[in-house]
């Protein structure tokens, strides 16, 4: 199943995007999904969608290593998109034969749900694809760290997130190059993940 999912994958290259802190990839990430959910018109949808090709080339990335993300839950987009174009009834009646009927609302309701999901996974797989495990792990115990002042363990919260994403792109790597990269970068990847299984041992105790 990882073979589909794009998530996870580390892609190396030596590009402004692989260069750029992982803290603020991952602020510009959650700004990117947040503000999808508020696009309502198809320009909308255009102009987001120029500005993801943007970044991958800046990325240097090849066009199927991210749409292996979409590969990965295409069931499901159809699954939604089956069920809102059949299910909506309001607007204006385009086909009606039988108990199917398809409306004008339906239509634009369903195309824009598909242009949402596949947006919002194409630009998060952006974020693993240029981000190392153990750099999303430094920088999400950096953003977190606020969350020290009430006792929270910052140090153990991504450890589901970082084990993940480095089986994956040590099992399922895009490349040659990426096998070598994911492996070198295992060390210090698993050492956070043993430092977050400790505090973790320690909060049960």
């Amino acid at each position: 199943m990882f073979k589909d999912v794009a998530f996870g994958q580390y892609y190396p290259s030596n590009s402004p995007v692989h260069r750029l802190d992982a803290r603020v990839k991952l602020l510009l990430t959650l700004l990117f999904v947040i503000s999808i959910f508020f696009i309502k018109t198809y320009f909308g949808f255009m102009l987001t969608l120029a500005v993801l090709l943007i970044v991958i080339l800046l990325a240097r990335l090849p066009i199927m290593s991210v749409l292996k993300s979409v590969r990965g839950i295409l069931f499901i987009v159809v699954f939604t998109a089956v069920i809102n174009l059949f299910f909506i009834k309001e607007g204006e009646v385009l086909v009606h034969s039988g108990i199917i009927m398809i409306t004008k609302t339906g239509v634009h309701t369903t195309v824009k749900m598909v242009l949402r999901l596949v947006l919002l996974i194409s630009g998060a797989s952006l974020l693993s694809l240029t981000t190392t495990p153990a750099e999303l792990a430094d920088g999400l115990e950096s953003l977190m760290a606020p969350l020290k002042l009430i006792k929270v363990p910052v140090r153990a919260l991504p450890f589901p997130f970082t084990y993940f994403a480095l089986e994956v792109s040590i099992s399922f790597p895009s490349s040659r190059s990426s096998r070598r990269i994911a492996r070198n970068s295992s060390r210090s990847s698993l050492a956070t993940c043993m430092k977050a299984a400790s505090s973790f041992s320690f909060m049960g105790t």
